[in-house]
């Protein structure tokens, strides 16, 4: 049995379901630590709430710290499978499986024929270097509308994104739409856009297109924060767009 352990966010989970596929592939038997139980739905792992691995020691930890300095210029997904002892830098990737089938054909109805643009508002800063990392409105929102020509669906969830009603959407499920209904959304969208979060990680792991905002005051700081860069937080370069709130 192989434990696995990851960061708490949701993207870091979906970056822990790809080593968790690896793994079953392997024949391994796996437990995961999560939050996150969702994000698993479908596969043969027992899923454990993250307060019962306080002060194990078999724990296999695919997470790397964003804070230290990068010097062999890793993306933070191939830092995590070199935290895991992992042989190799391993695919990154999802292989989800639709099950709100209603939601799907929704969407794809109301769209119309128009390429599908996923998106959700800024997250909600906690700290004071979460809100350094939080691109300006005015400038995220502009990128939404300059995608007008797509068929817009808005994601996101209190308390963790801010509602925000200034940006554009042709269907809002703001609040409304769980993780699995997000990820099912995801195999119809054609490009996604996000600040880093789970909507970028969740297009690269599905070979998707997407745009990431990045804060100029961030990557200008002294704060460790500046450490939380393109080249290191996108996996698949190819599939993504880098954006700034200031020019």
């Amino acid at each position: 049995m192989i434990y696995l352990n990851s960061s708490k966010g949701l993207g870091d989970a979906i970056y822990l379901r790809a080593a968790t596929l690896y793994l079953l592939e392997r024949g391994e038997s796996v437990t995961v630590f999560t939050r996150w139980p969702d994000v698993f739905s479908g596969l043969p792992v027992a899923i454990r709430p993250v307060g019962e691995r306080e002060g194990r020691l078999d724990l296999c930890q695919f997470a790397c710290s964003l804070g230290r300095l990068n010097l062999e210029n890793f993306s933070n997904f191939s830092a995590c499978c070199k935290k895991a002892r992992f042989e190799k830098t391993i695919e990154l990737r999802i292989d989800w499986s639709v099950r709100n089938k209603a939601l799907v054909d929704r969407v794809v109805r109301e769209a119309k024929g128009r390429k599908v643009f996923v998106y959700q508002p800024v997250k909600t800063p906690h700290n004071d270097l979460q809100a350094l990392a939080t691109p300006h409105r005015d400038a995220y929102n502009r990128v939404v509308v300059e995608h007008g020509e797509y068929f817009r669906v808005r994601l996101g969830m209190p308390p963790y994104v801010e509602e925000d009603r200034g940006a554009p959407c042709e269907m809002d499920l703001f609040g409304r739409a769980s993780i699995s209904d997000a990820f099912d959304i995801a195999t119809v969208g054609d490009l996604f856009f996000g600040q880093h979060c789970y909507i970028p990680m969740l297009a690269e792991a599905m070979d998707k297109r997407f745009v990431c905002m990045f804060s100029r005051r961030a990557l200008g700081s002294v704060e460790k924060i500046r450490n939380f860069r393109p080249d290191r937080l996108i996996h698949k370069k190819h599939l993504g767009t880098v954006v700034y709130d200031e020019a």
